[in-house]
């Protein structure tokens, strides 16, 4: 997307001005594995490949199986996709991106000309078991490849946290996996190994996103995901079948009686719906005077001034 598609959404002035002055002309995206092995989806892919006036070279074929007969439909596609490759031919294109493949970083090396600079990464090439096995397990060659650049961003994967305060709480993780027990956004207590008995819900407490699935999908899966979560609180208060503000017994209650009484000890200033409303307003009304669909507070402060 370029600068004046982006000026029409609700990117702030601030980033749109340090884009501007932006000088990157080329993108390399490293990975330690192959193209079947991947984890980004066939959509982020194709809307990089139509980005106007940005080049893509060519994967190298020997990392693609010339019968994907026996692949499932998604790396399907995305071979697909990469085989037709993108909207605009490298050779007139004024900026590229491309995907490197079997590539593990092994240092961050300096530039010579400003030692306090980087200069150039070094990589360790890689290679598969089984190229072509999605799970396929990769080992190093021996051999080294340097590429020069003078920026580089780490996106090594992602794992969620415990909150402060789960165990107190009795709210449990799965710390291998990064996520928090659900049945459908429902929080429930692990499987009994023991015992064989299915886990028990903690009644009022849902999950939803990352911290639900795992680490995967567009920002539209995890709305899509939360409309799910939010479906089975609705039908959860409405019906009555699941254990939902009582915690503790009949004579305490939780949910947001609590939470008040937490924000007060705290000493948190909340918003409410019209609150949040009113800062919405004032958003959209900043973004209509520059032409666009909204113009973002960029602090705590800055937002909640609107209140004041």
């Amino acid at each position: 997307m370029g600068l004046e598609e982006l000026r029409k959404t609700d990117i702030t002035e601030y980033a749109l001005e340090a884009l501007s002055r932006s000088r990157v002309r080329r993108v390399r995206v490293v990975g330690r594995r192959g193209p079947l092995q991947a984890s980004f989806t066939v959509k982020e892919l194709r809307e990089l490949l139509l980005l106007p006036g940005v080049g893509f070279p060519p994967v190298n074929p020997e990392l693609l199986p010339t019968d994907t007969a026996g692949l499932q439909r998604a790396p399907k596609r995305m071979l697909q996709v990469l085989q037709k490759g993108p909207r605009t031919p490298l050779e007139a294109a004024s900026k590229s991106w491309e995907l490197g493949f079997l590539r593990s970083p092994k240092a961050f090396l300096s530039s010579v000309a400003d030692p306090t600079r980087l200069g150039e990464v070094l990589f360790d090439k890689m290679q598969l078991e089984e190229p072509f096995s999605p799970t396929s397990r990769v080992t190093q060659t021996g051999e080294t490849e340097t590429i020069q650049t003078g920026l580089a961003f780490r996106s090594i994967g992602y794992l969620s946290e415990p909150i402060p305060g789960f165990e107190d709480l009795d709210i449990p993780f799965n710390g291998a996996r990064g996520l928090v027990p659900n049945e459908d956004g429902r929080v429930v207590h692990p499987l009994d190994p023991a015992t064989g008995e299915p886990g028990v819900p903690v009644p009022g407490v849902y999950t939803s996103g990352w911290v639900k699935r795992g680490p995967t999908g567009v920002i539209a899966t995890t709305m899509y995901d939360a409309f799910d979560t939010g479906d089975v609180m609705v039908s959860d208060w409405v019906t009555g079948e699941k254990e939902f503000l009582q915690f503790g017994g009949l004579e305490k209650r939780a949910g947001w009686d609590v939470v008040k009484g937490e924000v007060g000890r705290l000493g948190l200033r909340p918003v409410n719906w019209e609150q949040w409303r009113k800062i919405d307003e004032a958003e959209k009304e900043r973004g209509r005077k520059m032409g666009k669909e909204r113009e973002k507070f960029a602090s705590e402060e800055e937002m909640l001034s609107v209140l004041n």
